[in-house]
């Protein structure tokens, strides 16, 4: 009776992983925004922690704190998440296997098409979503972007190529939340520096 009773649970156990599994499966774009979403809000209150430590002066009000690490959530979690689910699925078929040449190809299309573009669209979002206009949204894309963008080919490059090479098309997200934590972070801080006036 006992043994019964132990591989009943044991079948509930599994019906309810297996249920799990099943959604996932089904709606895999969710769980893999949620994981940029989260990388980029522990990101930004690193970030956060690291400018306070650095520069005592600065004075935040927890409205615009909170404001920030909200705005930087959201992006993760409603753009740059779902955005990295179709773009790698996108590069897995125009450049499909695992050989050197197509892991080169996607690698190379990631640097030079979606970096520059993700890049522009985290430093115009984030600008907005703490309530600046248009314009300066737009002078802060410009006056940042190709400093960024060279930062980022010197990180991501080589692990864009493991990732594409030897990380499965199911995980790339995953494993590009799991790094991008600390370029998240300097991103922030990115951000965050003064814009130009001009």
């Amino acid at each position: 009776g006992g043994g019964g009773r132990g591989g009943g649970r044991g079948g509930r156990d599994d019906d309810a992983f297996g249920a799990a599994r099943g959604w996932i499966e089904r709606h895999p774009i969710v769980l893999k925004a949620t994981s940029m979403g989260v990388t980029y809000s522990l990101a930004d209150l690193s970030a956060q922690l690291f400018s306070r430590l650095t520069n005592p002066e600065e004075r935040l009000t927890l409205e615009a704190r909170v404001r920030r690490n909200a705005g930087l959530g959201l992006i993760g979690l409603l753009w740059v998440g779902p955005l990295l689910t179709v773009w790698f699925e996108w590069l897995a078929r125009v450049f499909p296997g695992a050989g050197g040449g197509a892991v080169l190809l996607r690698t190379l299309a990631d640097q030079l098409l979606e970096v520059p573009f993700m890049i522009s669209c985290i430093f115009f979002l984030s600008a907005l979503a703490e309530g600046h206009d248009v314009a300066f949204a737009a002078r802060k894309v410009r006056a940042k972007l190709l400093s960024t963008w060279r930062g980022c080919t010197v990180v991501w490059l080589p692990v864009q190529l493991v990732n594409q090479g030897l990380v499965p098309l199911h995980l790339r997200v995953y494993f590009m939340s799991f790094v991008s934590f600390f370029w998240d972070a300097y991103m922030s801080i990115a951000a965050h520096a003064p814009t130009p006036a001009r």
